[in-house]
């Protein structure tokens, strides 16, 4: 009897060690999951930040650029009202019915 209770203790002991291996085994590929699903999200995070700021800089861009055409067309029209001012005011004596300044 004592025997037989040693080799059930044996036996229910390698169980017990083999389950505890199984059980580190899936605890070490939960670990591995784990990292590669955290590096991942970081790879996720900075492909969005990296777009984020290309849209940005995009924008950015486009605003400058169209900021600076306003300005441009702003200073042209500014230039030929100049122009059409002093046009009027060097012909007013040969054209009376002319007046100074744009229409």
């Amino acid at each position: 009897q004592l025997a037989d209770a040693r080799a059930q203790l044996q036996n229910g002991s390698a169980a017990f060690e083999a389950e505890i291996h199984e059980l580190k085994g899936q605890c070490v590929r939960l670990q591995e999951e784990s990292e590669k699903a955290r590096q991942d999200k970081e790879r996720v995070e900075l492909i969005l930040e990296q777009f984020h700021n290309e849209e940005t800089s995009k924008s950015s861009y486009e605003l400058k650029r169209l900021k600076d055409s306003v300005a441009a067309l702003e200073s042209a029209a500014a230039a030929k009202d100049k122009q059409i001012v002093e046009l009027t005011e060097q012909h007013k004596g040969q054209h009376p019915d002319l007046k100074a300044g744009p229409q």
